[in-house]
């Protein structure tokens, strides 16, 4: 029968001394590894940033020198640079199997792990390259870093000032200089989000003359003061902005710190949305936003859901403590509502975390397609994976509280995920005047995230889309699911709003909710100066005396 039976194979003629000896030479020439020649090549595309050169060159050394474990690393390094990080993960993994000491493969290894969320493990690659080289700067920088995203502030700022301590001294010369100062920039942050302002001021004065952390240092130091008239700290922001030797990122830092004081002192509101608009034109032409794909994502989150039929049936299984979620645009007062809800001691905050977002993108690598496409099949199998992902490694999971928030202002595109996967989840859900909340954000230089920001046109557009998928949700969601709270209730009756709010998470009254200002908690968002300060009704129609230049933001929200 054709083709059943393999046909026979030749018999091999044996080999001659000749060849034997060519056959053992060859051997011998690929076990003893790349020449110096190979070497240098490699080491001269990584040096030079050609990555993709550089990948291909080493993986065709690791193809012909498997047991050489050079490549193997410069290709790990390289797939970290071009953001490949699932495959540097394996590449380093492959890499420490033949160097199990080389600190700084254990190190690029821990910054694949990190880029993909497993917090918990990069941790234990940094820890192990300086178990192997106590003074490896990059890699305590990469420790402290790790700490701090996962809201471990105090062992972020430990590590961090062990940078420092291996060379205090700013005004001396040394190569790690700038990943130096970027430590202590980073602990600067450290100490305002802890709420220690006077350290942090005096970390970002350290750093003016900092070659590269002098503007973000300037801008910094803005955000932790109230400018008055003559203020000494405005004309070196000024005096800055006319020199033209300065970077555009510069120049975007200087211009939102002019704003910000000018903005303070009040006596000149086209002063002040000049130096804003300046800083938002230059930010908005560093980044690569499409409000129009944006739009289509929000829409395409609805349309998923809206199959004419009841969302998928929610998982039974509860866990405690409760997720509170206080979503809405930013700047709407959810760090507010935060600083309420954490000042209750049966409350523990969570912060902006991202943990829904890993537990769908981990779902995501299951699935041939990606969310929101499988978000209303879920079977409750699928359900118990995305809720496990969820709670993997959770801060909050054993938390001795009945409560724990996260004011991520971006999962009201999750909210039926949440209603479907974490059905005891209350949800809180802010509201501010429209033009106050965009105009707010157009002030507001982001440290991540929120790139709809930098343009008018496109803040009104956005909100536009994300006012349709909150409508969406309140009716497709079973009643009393969301908690609406508007944000200039709160600053003209705290107390009703408070009680309103404990009420729907079953919370006892706790009168330090009214005095959350004297709270002391780590806050890593862009309001952690005002929480700490109490309520003022400044912030309600702030937007009027800008109002002239502001017809793209209300055209784009239908406002008169």
């Amino acid at each position: 029968m054709k083709g059943v039976f393999a046909p026979a194979t030749p018999k091999q003629a044996p080999l001659n001394r000749k060849q034997r000896r060519q056959n053992k030479h060859k051997l011998a020439k690929a076990n003893a590894g790349p020449s110096p020649q190979d070497i240098a090549q490699l080491t001269q595309l990584l040096q030079g940033e050609m990555f993709d050169a550089c990948i291909k060159r080493a993986r065709q050394m690791t193809t012909r020198w498997p047991a050489h474990p050079l490549a193997w690393v410069v290709l790990g390094i390289c797939q970290n640079a071009t953001r490949d990080y699932s495959s540097a993960e394996q590449t380093l993994q492959k890499a420490l199997l033949l160097v199990p000491e080389n600190p700084d493969a254990h190190n690029s290894l821990g910054q694949a792990l990190q880029a993909q969320g497993k917090l918990h493990a990069a941790e234990q690659s940094y820890s192990k390259a300086l178990s192997l080289k106590p003074d490896h700067i990059e890699a305590r920088c990469n420790l402290a870093q790790t700490f701090w995203d996962n809201d471990q502030l105090l062992n972020a700022k430990a590590q961090f000032e062990k940078v420092l301590a291996q060379n205090p001294d700013l005004a001396q010369p040394h190569l790690a200089q700038p990943r130096i100062d970027m430590a202590r920039l980073a602990l600067a942050h450290v100490h305002k989000e802890l709420g220690d302002f006077k350290t942090a001021q005096e970390h970002y004065r350290a750093l003016l003359a900092s070659p590269d952390c002098w503007s973000a240092a300037r801008f910094q130091l803005t955000s932790l003061k109230k400018f008055q008239p003559g203020d000494q700290d405005l004309p070196p922001v000024l005096e800055a902005l006319e020199r033209d030797d300065i970077t555009d990122t510069d120049r975007i830092h200087l211009s939102f710190a002019a704003g910000k004081a000018f903005n303070d002192i009040g006596t000149d509101p086209d002063l002040t949305f000049v130096h804003y608009h300046t800083g938002n034109q230059l930010k908005r032409a560093q980044i690569k936003f499409r409000i129009e794909q944006e739009e289509k994502n929000l829409a395409t989150i609805a349309r998923h859901f809206n199959t004419g039929e009841q969302l998928t049936e929610p998982a039974n299984e509860t866990q405690t403590p409760t997720p509170v979620f206080i979503i809405g645009m930013p700047r709407s007062g959810t760090t507010l509502v935060e600083q309420i809800l954490a000042s209750h001691k049966a409350v523990i905050a969570g912060g902006e975390r991202k943990d829904l977002e890993r537990a769908a993108k981990a779902f995501d690598a299951t699935q041939s397609q990606i969310f929101p496409d499988w978000a209303s099949q879920l079977d409750a199998k699928q359900v118990k994976f995305i809720a496990d992902e969820y709670w993997q490694s959770h801060f909050a999971a054993d938390a001795p509280a009945k409560c724990f928030t996260d004011k991520m202002p971006s999962n009201f595109k999750f909210l039926g995920l949440i209603n479907t996967v974490l059905p005891q989840a209350k949800i809180i859900h802010l509201q501010r005047n429209p033009v106050d909340t965009c105009l707010s954000c157009y002030f507001q230089l982001f440290a991540e995230g929120s790139l709809f920001s930098y343009d008018l046109s496109d803040l009104g557009r956005y909100y536009q889309a994300y006012q349709k998928l909150m409508s969406f949700w309140q009716q497709a969601l079973p009643a009393g699911t969301i908690l609406n709270v508007v944000y200039e209730d709160i600053i003209r009756d705290p107390k009703a709003n408070i009680r309103q709010m404990l009420s729907y998470l079953d919370l006892d009254w706790d009168e330090n909710c009214l005095n959350f200002h004297q709270t002391k908690r780590p806050v890593r968002t862009a309001s952690s100066a005002q929480v700490r300060q109490p309520l003022y009704a400044s912030s309600v129609n702030r937007w009027k005396p800008f109002e002239p230049h502001l017809r793209p933001l209300l055209d784009a929200l239908g406002s008169d």
